[in-house]
């Protein structure tokens, strides 16, 4: 699937791809802030299955990098070395903090 005709909607389902959720992704998306936000997030989804299928194409696209970078020798080594991805982003919020 390509990338959305609508910005706002790719947007948004960048946002809930990445692990946001609906009312942050929407606000994110650029969408208005009002009481109704929240529900509208939901309802876009409900009145436009296509966003759900971005989403899951934008998931599988993350994986497939994912899994890339898993193969390369040098994450390998690093795995025996004790140096793991949960090390290094634990390193590197700690550090944020």
């Amino acid at each position: 699937m390509p990338v959305l005709k609508k910005e706002k909607w790719e947007l948004y389902a960048q946002g809930l791809a990445n692990g946001l959720g609906q009312h942050k992704a929407y606000i994110g998306a650029g969408f208005e802030i009002t009481k109704s936000s929240p529900k509208a997030a939901s309802l876009l989804i409900k009145r436009h299955p296509e966003i759900l299928k971005r989403v899951d194409e934008i998931k599988k696209e993350k994986y497939k990098i994912f899994q890339r970078a898993e193969a390369m020798p040098i994450v390998r080594m690093l795995d025996n070395e004790g140096i793991t991805k949960a090390r290094v982003i634990q390193e590197l919020w700690g550090n944020a903090l």
